[in-house]
């Protein structure tokens, strides 16, 4: 029996897009706010759309949501700026299409993150106080999924400080993609 290590996790991207799907912006960033309401730690790990608005409001910014299931509605009467994918995403090969049309993955701990770092898109996972242990204690990086820089909640349902460093972080990545005239 092979004992997983430290040292032998098998990190890097392993999986393809079967056909990637054409999204238009400069910086094209996919977002998924919840995880699935029948997780049994749904509360601590899911935020509400509305917490995200610092982030949504970074201007030069194309977002995709990648939200689905019953979560996918609260962008119903929302004034986010937010294009919906949602309708096109029925199975994993589909998110995986989204994914891979985005420049940045932005979300909290949902397979929407493990699909992004699965597929080596960069992707900033948003994390609960108290992580899925994958997530190890104290890291930013992933020995998972090198792709990946985890934000973690400084204190127990703290998602404001989070809200407000990945906004920041968004804020610098448009202005250097701005400076390289992209």
């Amino acid at each position: 029996m092979h004992k997983t290590t430290m040292d032998t996790i098998p990190a890097g991207a392993y999986l393809n897009a079967p056909s990637p799907m054409a999204l238009t912006g400069r910086l094209r960033v996919g977002i998924a706010w919840a995880g699935s309401v029948d997780h049994v730690h749904d509360k601590f790990r899911s935020t509400d759309l509305s917490q995200w608005a610092d982030i949504l409001d970074v201007p030069g910014v194309t977002f995709y949501s990648l939200q689905v299931g019953i979560r996918s509605m609260d962008l119903i009467g929302s004034s986010a700026p937010i294009v919906d994918l949602s309708p096109g995403l029925k199975t994993f090969g589909d998110t995986a299409n989204a994914i891979a049309g985005m420049d940045l993955v932005i979300c909290v701990d949902t397979s929407i993150a493990h699909l992004a770092g699965a597929m080596g898109v960069p992707c900033w996972l948003m994390l609960a106080y108290c992580p899925d242990w994958r997530w190890q204690l104290e890291r930013t990086d992933s020995p998972w999924y090198p792709s990946l820089t985890l934000w973690r909640q400084p204190a127990f349902m703290e998602w404001g400080a989070v809200v407000t460093a990945v906004a920041k972080a968004l804020r610098i990545k448009n202005q250097e993609i701005t400076a390289q005239g992209w």
